[in-house]
């Protein structure tokens, strides 16, 4: 009597799927949004099972990298529960002003994405041609402060972007939105910093500071990335 080979097959099932975009890239100051744009970089993402245990997303078509094609860090074959995730930027370009992220499975719709967004550190470089403000702000407990940034005459929302100081007060804030130029090529923005009264502005670009409007607003040329204190 023979033997017979009785191959068995396996389903993987996807749990839950995560992505982290740009927050300056994901929506526009704007009323017609951008398209949302995943962090390019590979992130240290895992989950975290009851047990403490490290779980990590299912690898790429690339050996030893786990970021998939979309931007999306896979999950699957996991247990019904509660999930806190860990991400990290190793480069330290990115970092995470949201609330930590606890995934409750199984989720209602598995293949649409669970999507948070990341901040650009001041670390980070700015792609040719785009304007952006790698600000300082300067003052006593300048650390961890709220920074928003808008076109003159334009009202801060609750979509209206923002980026935190770091512990020296430095602060990088990319403007990818058109803003209409003054006369002289330069653009009219308002700053506001949460809970300070900014009581001048230095924008170090060789322009003549007397041509400056007083604080909150201030003038930078678009298309490149403008070192800016703010006195607070």
């Amino acid at each position: 009597m023979g033997l017979s080979v009785v191959q068995d097959s396996f389903e993987h099932l996807l749990t839950f799927a995560l992505r982290w975009d740009d927050h300056f890239l994901s929506t526009a100051l704007t009323a017609v949004p951008l398209v949302r744009t995943p962090v390019t970089e590979e992130l240290q993402v895992n989950a975290l099972s009851t047990k403490n245990r490290l779980i990590l997303p299912i690898q790429s078509s690339v050996p030893g990298f786990f970021r998939q094609d979309d931007g999306t860090y896979r999950f699957r074959d996991l247990k019904d529960g509660h999930y806190p995730i860990q991400v990290v930027s190793l480069t330290g370009l990115w970092t995470s002003w949201d609330p930590p992220l606890v995934v409750n499975a199984p989720l209602a719709v598995k293949t649409t994405p669970i999507i948070r967004d990341l901040w650009p550190t001041p670390q980070a470089p700015v792609p040719s041609g785009m304007t952006a403000i790698r600000g300082q702000l300067r003052g006593t407990g300048v650390a961890h402060l709220k920074l928003q940034v808008v076109p003159k005459g334009t009202a801060i929302t609750a979509t209206t972007k923002y980026n935190f100081s770091d512990s020296f007060g430095e602060v990088l804030y990319p403007f990818p939105i058109r803003v209409k130029p003054e006369l002289d090529g330069r653009i009219k923005l308002t700053a506001t910093v949460a809970g300070r009264t900014i009581s001048s502005i230095n924008v170090l670009d060789g322009s003549d500071p007397t041509t400056q409007p007083a604080a909150p607003d201030f003038l930078i040329s678009p298309g490149r990335a403008t070192r800016v204190k703010f006195n607070v």
